[in-house]
């Protein structure tokens, strides 16, 4: 494949991802506890140990989002208007697709 092929394709594929994963998603918390349970099962965690394990995940899921937020950010900035239209409607074909 030529280059401009696969990043357009990746420019195209992570901000479907990102948008998948909105900031505040109610649904990553929620994983973030299961996960946390989870492991404080199988590792035997202490309380101290989940509190901290919470805490880092909590962390993970904050620059993540900021990550995506700042790729937004650029992917809006580089594209010409019709472009972000037809952005906005792959975005939202992905969150029906999904059940978003």
């Amino acid at each position: 494949m030529n280059k401009k092929m696969i990043v357009l394709a990746i420019s195209l594929a992570f901000p479907l991802t990102a948008f998948a994963f909105t900031p505040g998603d109610k649904c990553l918390d929620a994983d973030r506890g299961h996960r946390v349970e989870h492991l404080a099962k199988d590792l035997d965690l202490n309380d101290a140990q989940k509190t901290k394990v919470d805490i880092l995940y909590k962390e993970l899921h904050e620059k993540f989002n900021a990550m995506i937020n700042e790729t937004h950010t650029k992917m809006q900035e580089m594209l010409t208007p019709g472009q972000r239209t037809k952005l906005e409607e792959l975005n939202m074909q992905h969150e029906r697709a999904n059940g978003l």
